[in-house]
C-alpha cells in the first residue's frame, strides 16, 4: 500500500466508524418484538433524502454557522428516517487551509453553546463534532490530495418526533 492512499483510507475508516456510533447512539430501545436487539445491525433503513436549492439552507440547519462566501455548493439535503432521525448537510469548496477552517468551525461551536466532543486534525483531513440539547453538528474539512479540491462538510443530526401510525 502506498503512503499516498493512506489519508484516504484513514478519512474511510474515520466516517464509518462515526456512522456506525452516531447510528448506535441515536437508537430508540423499543419495547415490541419486532424491534431490534443490542447487538443486531439493522439492513434495511429507509431514508429519504430531499435535495434542496443551493441559495436555501436545509431545513433545522443552525442559521449562523459560517460558511464561505461565494464557495461553489457542492451537496445541500436534508434526510430523514421512519425512527425520527433527521440530518441537515451542506457542503461546500473552501480556499481556506483545514487549519482555518477547523479553527472557526471550533470557535463557532464554543462560543454557541455546543460542547466540543471529538477532533482529528491530520495533514489532509480535519474533523471536529460537538452536541447540544440532543443535537450534534459535525464539520469535516478534506483536502483532495489528487484533485487539490478542498470541501468543508457541515452535518447537522437530530432526533425528531415520530407521529404515530392509525
Amino acid at each position: 500500500m502506498s503512503n499516498s492512499k493512506l489519508p484516504l483510507i484513514i478519512v474511510v475508516v474515520v466516517v464509518l466508524i462515526l456512522a456506525i456510533g452516531g447510528y448506535y447512539f441515536w437508537q430508540d430501545k423499543k419495547t415490541d418484538d419486532n424491534s431490534p436487539k443490542t447487538g443486531d445491525v439493522a439492513t434495511n433503513i429507509q431514508v429519504t433524502k430531499t435535495e434542496i436549492p443551493t441559495d436555501q439552507l436545509p431545513q433545522k440547519f443552525p442559521l449562523n454557522v459560517p460558511t464561505e462566501e461565494g464557495a461553489l455548493i457542492t451537496q445541500n439535503y436534508n434526510a430523514k428516517t421512519p425512527d425520527g432521525m433527521y440530518q441537515s448537510t451542506r457542503a461546500f469548496q473552501t480556499e481556506k487551509s483545514l487549519a482555518d477552517n477547523l479553527a472557526i468551525y471550533k470557535a463557532y461551536l464554543s462560543q454557541n453553546g455546543w460542547k466540543v466532543d471529538a477532533t482529528v486534525q491530520q495533514e489532509n483531513y480535519a474533523m471536529i463534532s460537538g452536541s447540544k440539547a440532543g443535537d450534534k453538528l459535525q464539520v469535516s474539512i478534506n483536502n483532495n490530495t489528487v484533485n487539490k479540491v478542498k470541501t468543508v462538510s457541515i452535518t447537522l443530526t437530530t432526533k425528531q418526533a415520530v407521529t404515530p401510525q392509525n
